[in-house]
Parts: C-alpha cells; sequence; structure tokens
C-alpha cells in the first residue's frame, strides 16, 4: 500500500522529466548582433543642407530603425539628430560658424 507522500510525489515525477527534456532541447540562447549600419537613406539625404549632406554621405551610417525614427523629425531636429554621430565631431566643428539655425547650433555645443 502506498503512503500518502508517495501517492502525491510518483504522478509529479514524470511530469518533471518532460518538462527537463523540453529544457535541455532548447537551443543555447546568444547574444543579438547589433544591428548592421547602412548608409543614410537618399530620403534623409534629401531633406539635409547642402552644407551637411556631402559629409553625412560619405561618414555617416545608422540601422535601419534608427533611419526610420530621423524620417520622423523635422527638418530642423534631423540634421542634430545625424551630426550626434561620432565620426562628424571634426566635421561640426568647422561648420558651426557658419550654420544659420541657432536651435542647430545650440544642439552642436
Amino acid at each position: 500500500m502506498m503512503n500518502k507522500r508517495n501517492s502525491v510525489v510518483l504522478p509529479i515525477v514524470p511530469l518533471l522529466s518532460i518538462a527537463f527534456s523540453f529544457a535541455q532541447d532548447e537551443p543555447p540562447q546568444h547574444p543579438k548582433a547589433p544591428p548592421a549600419q547602412k548608409v543614410l537613406s537618399d530620403a534623409i539625404l534629401n531633406r539635409l543642407s547642402s552644407a551637411y549632406r556631402d559629409e553625412a554621405k560619405q561618414v555617416v551610417t545608422a540601422p535601419e530603425e534608427t533611419q526610420q525614427r530621423w524620417q520622423k523629425l523635422s527638418d530642423e531636429d534631423l540634421p542634430a539628430a545625424i551630426i550626434s554621430q561620432q565620426e562628424v565631431a571634426g566635421f561640426l566643428l568647422a561648420q558651426l560658424e557658419k550654420e544659420p539655425s541657432a536651435k542647430l547650433r545650440g544642439r552642436l555645443l
């Protein structure tokens, strides 16, 4: 005759073994690779002033998701978002004196 403890534990054992077998079958999780960097789209480049367009086309890359976010920005906020990229820091200092937008000059600093 089984005691009460055995009658509760025994049905659980097969369930646990099934759960452990599924857990062992899962592939190990690897960290996600960073998103691929892409050159700026024409839709973004065409919204930049000519003073920024050529330099941005040559040196700025961003993931597709970032570029989609940038496309939703205003024409004044877009250059500020793009120039925040590390690659263009030297170029920005040279452009600072020429920039007519006070808002953009403030963001450059």
